[in-house]
This record gives structure tokens, sequence and C-alpha cells, in this order.
């Protein structure tokens, strides 16, 4: 009887992000918790990116900064641990767009990533 060895390879990515390198998994459990958070931050920021600043108050500009960052906040600590936030946001010059850019980089990058594996399968399956 023959043995077939099957070879998986753990769910992850490497980025690296100011000199320093990062796994980000995309296990079934990690992709179901940023599913959850990415439309959140997705949308916070939206909302404040179309505000018109001159027709709000301070306290009013503040509470949508503080929405939008903490949003994107828990996106990040979601790819790269908790721990590894406030070196990521340092690394970024301290820039809340920088962070969006990470999101959307490591996004498309594990979207591509996924899909060409489910290319794969399908050619194997479709012959």
């Amino acid at each position: 009887m023959a043995v077939f060895k099957i070879d998986l390879e753990v769910p992850k990515q490497e980025f690296e992000i100011g000199g320093k390198v990062f796994d980000v998994y995309y296990d079934d459990e990690s992709l179901k918790k940023r599913e959850q958070l990415y439309p959140k931050m997705k949308k916070n920021y939206e909302k404040f990116k179309g505000m018109d600043f001159t027709k709000l108050t301070e306290e009013e500009i503040s509470q949508a900064e503080e929405a939008a960052n903490e949003a994107m906040k828990e996106l990040i600590e979601a790819y790269f641990g908790a721990e590894n936030f406030d070196f990521i946001y340092q690394a970024g010059g301290k820039s809340v767009y920088n962070m969006i850019k990470v999101v959307d980089i490591v996004n498309s990058k594990l979207d591509e990533k996924m899909g060409s594996r489910k290319a794969e399968k399908a050619k194997n399956y479709i012959k």
C-alpha cells in the first residue's frame, strides 16, 4: 500500500515594516476576525475623509479622528499583534494615512495569495 505524503504550509505571509519582519496569518480564525474589523475601519475612515471640517467644532473633529484611529488601530493589531502597533505606527511616521496604506497593502497581498491558491486548486479539479 502506498503512503501519500501531504505537505501543508502554515497559512502566513511575511511583511517587512521599518526593517522588522512580521508574520500575518490567514487561517480561518484570523481571517474571520479581520473581516469583521475591516469594514468598521474603512467606514470610519471614509466618514472622516468626507467631513467638512469648516462646519465642525473642535470636539466633533476630535471625536471623528479618535473613532477612525481606534478602528484602524484594532485592525493593525489584528494583523500584527497588539504588542507591535506602536512600532508600526512609529515606522509609519505616526501617520494614520500610512497605517491605512499598510492595511490596504496587507489586504491586497493576502487577497492575491488566496486568489492564486484558489486558482491552483481549480486547475487540479478541472481537467
